[in-house]
């Protein structure tokens, strides 16, 4: 059953990936439970006999007949699937030989996708560069108070974290934190609602004195922020195709150097931009 992997592409290889670097039990639990998310779906057993599996937060069951969710004939709790999944990579009987054959490339491909979400948070972070007002101690009543967030964020769904990975007048979309690769997606008007039943996300209440978030109209003029998340994927593609994007990648490169040659390239990418987008240029300016 564990073998067959967690029903998404590259899910057995993230998996796999995942228990060849040093994690905690609770951590390796966390990250099962949003690999394999809730679900289920046809399993044949090893008699020949077909049933039903499902996967959710307690665990993974297993039926042939009964319910696989109040009656079923097997069922595993995430430590369960945690630990039993350790002792098949340790036993190298998780990967088949040509899942082994195909490991080298899949690995490749993830790490290019943590890299490029690792940039795109980090051009975020550079572009989105508008001083914050400073804030004043005051009584806010949560029940009428509004909340102002940004992009790279920190929010909080219950006792997770999350960053802020775009949003608009309809929708939000969130990276979790500890599983980059993990995004989720809700509607604008819910997403608040999460904002205010949880203290966790006190630090973003809007103090007085700090206009709440404009609302962009068709015939509104953008303000700088929204000309920044306007243009933001076409500066992380032109980062990609610059002669310094290489060095980026390096993982000898210093962080501090790398961060400097990447500040440096922006603003040259930026700056070459002035005469065919004047108005991301005077916005990029203006926030500087």
């Amino acid at each position: 059953m564990l073998c067959s992997g967690t029903g998404f592409q590259d899910g057995k290889y993230r998996v796999y990936l995942h228990y060849q670097e040093p994690h905690s039990t609770k951590e390796t639990i966390d990250f099962l439970k949003h690999e394999y998310g809730i679900g289920g779906g046809t399993h044949i057993f090893t008699d020949g006999t077909r049933g039903n599996q499902w996967h959710d937060g307690k665990g993974i069951s297993l039926s042939k007949s009964g319910s696989f969710i109040t009656n079923p004939e097997i069922r595993l709790s995430w430590n369960q699937v945690a630990k039993r999944l350790g002792e098949l990579i340790a036993a190298d009987r998780y990967l088949n030989s040509k899942e082994k054959e195909r490991l080298p490339v899949v690995q490749q491909e993830i790490e290019e996708q943590r890299r490029r979400l690792a940039e795109e948070a980090y051009a975020r972070q550079i572009l989105n560069r508008e001083p914050t007002p400073t804030q004043t101690e005051l009584n806010v009543s949560k029940d009428t108070a509004n909340y102002v967030f940004h992009l790279g964020d920190t929010v909080y769904i219950g006792a997770e974290e999350y960053e802020i990975l775009s949003f608009n007048n309809n929708s939000v979309e969130l990276r979790d934190a500890d599983c980059p690769l993990f995004t989720k997606q809700f509607q604008r008007e819910t997403f608040e609602e999460m904002l205010r039943d949880n203290p966790l996300n006190d630090h973003l209440l809007m103090q007085e004195g700090i206009t709440e978030q404009p609302t962009v109209l068709k015939d509104e003029k953008l303000s700088p922020r929204d000309i920044y998340q306007t243009y933001l994927p076409e500066i992380i593609n032109k980062i990609r195709n610059d002669e310094i994007y290489p060095y980026l990648r390096d993982r000898d490169a210093e962080p501090d150097s790398a961060k400097l040659e990447l500040d440096t390239a922006i603003d040259r990418i930026v700056h070459s931009m002035k005469e065919t987008h004047p108005d991301f240029y005077e916005a990029y300016i203006n926030l500087l």
